[in-house]
């Protein structure tokens, strides 16, 4: 086992991910929106523990063990990749049937299909070349991000015409999401894991991106829930 600290971190994200997912399904009041929330926070939860698993807890016996030169990364991460995506997606859709008429929906499933079917063909070429950026963490923020930013539009557009507070919280969400992958890549653009390490301070990136995104979850659980409902 390595980073026990690290593990700790992303499996209480995971599990706390995972209880959400299931008390949206449970709890789905038939909406639609409900259990498309469900369905993303499922799948999130399951990308975690696959990353927990090979990012920190058995990343050594995974990549190094029995071998000279480590491996940058192994299938663990690329299942993690499909299922953040794909969590990505039914998210998509979760917010159509929250906020836009019934006629876009179809339109929107469509959209989030061809989104997961590309960024898989893509990610699985970077697998078998092998290719880095393809199925680095990097370029999976960069596929995704597009998404939220045109999410954070429209609820704030829609948010100015109406006053209703769902989208208000809703842009709440995005833009506390857009702070927390800043903070992640300040972190690591200025080698902050490296500094700390040096100190025997076990506290990296992975770390400050896991802790703020328990915050997440929970502002998701206690205060955007009861606003989630069919339009």
């Amino acid at each position: 086992m390595s980073q026990p600290t690290s593990s700790i971190l992303v499996f209480i994200f995971a599990l706390l991910t995972l209880f959400s997912g299931c008390h949206y399904l449970i709890s789905n009041q038939n909406q639609y929106s409900r259990k498309w929330w469900g369905y993303t926070l499922l799948l999130s939860g399951f990308g975690a523990v696959l990353a927990g698993i090979s990012y920190q807890l058995f990343e050594y016996e995974l990549k190094c063990s029995g071998k000279e030169y480590c491996n940058w990364t192994n299938w663990f991460e690329i299942y993690y990749n499909f299922s953040t995506v794909a969590s990505a997606a039914t998210l998509l859709i979760a917010i159509a049937y929250s906020c836009l008429s019934h006629r876009w929906i179809k339109l929107v499933k469509i959209i989030a299909l061809i989104k997961v079917l590309i960024y898989f063909i893509l990610c699985f070429i970077g697998a078998i070349l092998p290719n880095k950026f393809l199925v680095s963490y990097e370029f999976l923020v960069i596929f995704a991000l597009p998404t939220y930013v045109v999410l954070f539009i429209i609820n704030g557009y829609q948010y100015v015409i109406s006053r209703k507070s769902i989208y208000k919280y809703y842009l709440i969400l995005w833009l506390s999401l857009f702070i927390i992958l800043g903070i992640y890549f300040t972190y690591l653009s200025f080698g902050l894991t490296e500094l700390l390490w040096e100190k025997n301070i076990w506290f990296s990136a992975n770390d400050i991106l896991h802790v703020l995104m328990i915050v997440w979850i929970l502002y998701i659980q206690l205060f955007l829930n009861k606003f989630i409902v069919d339009r």
